[in-house]
C-alpha cells in the first residue's frame, strides 16, 4: 500500500510539474520533495521489476550513491550491476570499486571498476594479472606508471593490451627500445609514430628492414624539429606572448576578428542598440544558406557607417565560437538587451582554410581581393563588434572603424605608407580595443606583406610602437634576439 501510494503521489507530481511547464516555477522545496520521490520510485523500480531492462533504465537515472551500491553488488543480472558501478560517484567509493576490480566474479563489473579507480599500485596489478583481456585493457589505459607499462609492452600476451600500454607511454628510451626491437611490427610502428628524438629517427629511416618503418621515421622526422628549430619556436612564443591575439590558443581564429580584418570581408557596418538577443534554433535556419550557429540579435539603427540597406532594425547572428574564442575577454563579448554596439557584418561565409592557404584570397594580407576568396551565401553575421561604453569611446570607434574603411570599403585607396601610419596613430588611441586590433593588424601587415615588404627598419624606429611588438618582428624577420637589459 505505502508503494502504491509513494507512486500515485510522484505520478500526480511529475503531472504539476508538466501542467505548469517550467519547474523552476517550483519553490525549492518542492523540488526537493519532487526530487525524494522519484528517487524513491526508482529505486523501487530497480529493485523490484522482472524486466533487467527496466531496471537498467531506472539505474541510469538514479543519483543516490548509497542505493547504487546495493545494486552493484546485489543484483541478479550482471548488466544491471555494471550500470549502478557505472553510476558511482568515483571519488566517494574508490574502496568498494577496488573490491569489485579486484574480487568481483564477472569480468564485465571488473572492467567497468578498473575505468572508475586511480591506484596505480592496484591498477598495475589488474593489468598484468587479470584472465580476461578486456579487464588487462581497462586497466591499462588509465595507468601512468613508465615502467610498468613498458613491462606490459613486453609480457601481455594481446595485441590491443600492448598497444593501449604504448599509446600511454611518453619515455623516449622506452620508446626507442619499443620501435628498435620488439618482434610486433605493428607495436614497433605504433612507439615510431611517438618519437622525438631525431638520431634514432634517422637511423631507423635509413637502416630498419621493414619498408613501413622506414617511411613512418622518415614523416615522422617531418614532424619533429631540429635543435636550432625547436630554439626558434621557443624564442617566438616567447616573444609573442605579450602581443594580443596572439597566444598559441586563439592566434588563428583572433586574426579574423579585428577591425583591420574585418573591413576586408564587411557588406555592412552599424551602429545601433540591442533589442532583443536569444539563441539560435534550427528553425532559423533557411535552405540555401549557410546557418550560423551563436547568438541571435536584433539591433534598432542609429547610423549607419558602411553597406546599402534602409531598413530601421537589422538580424543578425554572432558566432558561437567567435563569444569563445574572441578577441575580447569573454564578458565584453555577449552583448545584452540594451548595449550600444557597433557591429562588422556579412552575408558572406568565408573558406577559412582557402583563405589562409591562397595569399590573393586571404584577408590578412593588404591586398586581399574578395573576387578570389571562396564563399557561400550565409545568414547575415558579425566579423567584429564592440560594446560602446561611453560616448568618448564611442567617437573614438567610429572614427577608427571610418578610417578602416577609407582603406577596405569597396572605394577604399589602399596606400601602404599611409595605412602603417594609421596603424601606428591607432597605438596612441585611448580604447583598449583599438590599440590591440592596431596592433595585431600591424604586426600581421609586417609578418604576411611580401611584394613590396613594409619598411621594417622605419616601424623599429618609430616610438609609438611597443618594445615587444620590435622585438617579436626583429627576431621573426631577421633572427635577432632582443638584447639582454
Amino acid at each position: 500500500m505505502k508503494k502504491n501510494k509513494r507512486k500515485v503521489m510522484l505520478f500526480v507530481t511529475v503531472l504539476l510539474v508538466a501542467i505548469l511547464g517550467n519547474v523552476s516555477l517550483l519553490c525549492a522545496d518542492a523540488n526537493a520533495w519532487l526530487d525524494e520521490y522519484e528517487q524513491a520510485g526508482l529505486v523501487d523500480i530497480a529493485k523490484s521489476d522482472a524486466d533487467k531492462d527496466v531496471r537498467s533504465a531506472a539505474i541510469d537515472r538514479l543519483h543516490d550513491q548509497k542505493a547504487l551500491v546495493g545494486f552493484a553488488k546485489n543484483d541478479k543480472d550482471v548488466q544491471v550491476r555494471v550500470r549502478a558501478v557505472h553510476k558511482l560517484n568515483a571519488d566517494e567509493h574508490q574502496a568498494f570499486l577496488t573490491e569489485l576490480a579486484t574480487k568481483d566474479k564477472e569480468w564485465w563489473v571488473r572492467e567497468m571498476a578498473s575505468k572508475k579507480i586511480s591506484n596505480q599500485t592496484l591498477l598495475a596489478g589488474i593489468a598484468k594479472n587479470d584472465e580476461v583481456v578486456r579487464v588487462r585493457l581497462a586497466a591499462t589505459e588509465r595507468l601512468d606508471d613508465q615502467a610498468v607499462l613498458a613491462e606490459i609492452v613486453s609480457n601481455d600476451a594481446d595485441r590491443y593490451v600492448r598497444r593501449a600500454a604504448i599509446d600511454r607511454i611518453d619515455d623516449q628510451p622506452t620508446l626507442a627500445e619499443i620501435a628498435k626491437k620488439d618482434k610486433d611490427e605493428w607495436m614497433r610502428q605504433e612507439a615510431v609514430v611517438k618519437l622525438n628524438d631525431r638520431a634514432i629517427l634517422e637511423g631507423i629511416a635509413k637502416g630498419d628492414h621493414n619498408e613501413r618503418m622506414r617511411y613512418l621515421a622518415a614523416h615522422r622526422l617531418n614532424a619533429v624539429p631540429t635543435p636550432e628549430e625547436q630554439e626558434r619556436n621557443d624564442w617566438l612564443q616567447k616573444l609573442r606572448s605579450p602581443i594580443p591575439y596572439l597566444d598559441e590558443r586563439s592566434r588563428i581564429q583572433n586574426v579574423f576578428y579585428t577591425f583591420g580584418q574585418a573591413a576586408k570581408r564587411c557588406e555592412r557596418v552599424a551602429v545601433g542598440v540591442v533589442e532583443t538577443v536569444r539563441e539560435t534554433t534550427p528553425a532559423d535556419s533557411r535552405e540555401g544558406i549557410l546557418f550560423v550557429e551563436g547568438q541571435r540579435v536584433v539591433l534598432s539603427i542609429d547610423a549607419s557607417l558602411y553597406g546599402k540597406g534602409d531598413k530601421k532594425t537589422l538580424t543578425f547572428t554572432i558566432m558561437e565560437t567567435m563569444v569563445i574564442h574572441g578577441p575580447l575577454d569573454i564578458e565584453q563579448r555577449v552583448v545584452k538587451p540594451g548595449d550600444r554596439v557597433l557591429v562588422f557584418l556579412s552575408d558572406k561565409w568565408y573558406n577559412i582554410i582557402y583563405l589562409l592557404s591562397n595569399p590573393p584570397g586571404n584577408p590578412q594580407y593588404f591586398d586581399f581581393d574578395r573576387s578570389k576568396a571562396k564563399w557561400d551565401k550565409a545568414d547575415m553575421h558579425v566579423l567584429a563588434h564592440i560594446i560602446l561604453d561611453d560616448k568618448e569611446s564611442e567617437r573614438e570607434v567610429i572614427s577608427a572603424a571610418k578610417r578602416y574603411l577609407g582603406f577596405f570599403g569597396e572605394k577604399g585607396k589602399r596606400d601602404r605608407d599611409t595605412y602603417c601610419e594609421f596603424l601606428c596613430s591607432l597605438l596612441q588611441s585611448p580604447v583598449k580595443r583599438i590599440r590591440d586590433d592596431a596592433e595585431s593588424d600591424l604586426v600581421l601587415f609586417h609578418t604576411r606583406e611580401k611584394d613590396p615588404p613594409p619598411d621594417l627598419d622605419k616601424l623599429l624606429a618609430d616610438g609609438r610602437v611597443r618594445k615587444e611588438v620590435k622585438d617579436y618582428l626583429r627576431y621573426l624577420l631577421r633572427n635577432e634576439k632582443p638584447k639582454e637589459e
